[in-house]
């Protein structure tokens, strides 16, 4: 198995979302990783004032996957 950053290429997942092989959040090994992440909108800012900037991460999640959820490939 690899050990080092790698990026699954799937023409059909949207913006916002990388499929990855990176170390896991929750322990020291390399795992493919669905990570979704929620960037801030001219609108957002105007709702919420603690933002500063279009752009910033509002949220993200990160989920261990075997194969990507969009193509199917077997990706671990």
């Amino acid at each position: 198995m690899m050990d080092k950053f790698a990026v699954h290429e799937c023409r059909y997942q949207g913006s916002g979302i990388r499929i990855e092989f990176s170390r896991s959040y929750l322990h020291e090994n390399f795992t493919w990783q669905l990570v979704v992440t929620r960037d801030a909108t001219e609108q957002d800012l105007e709702m919420n004032h603690e933002l500063e900037q279009v752009g910033d991460q509002i949220w993200s999640t990160v989920v261990e996957i075997n194969n990507c959820p969009y193509c199917g490939e077997k990706v671990a």
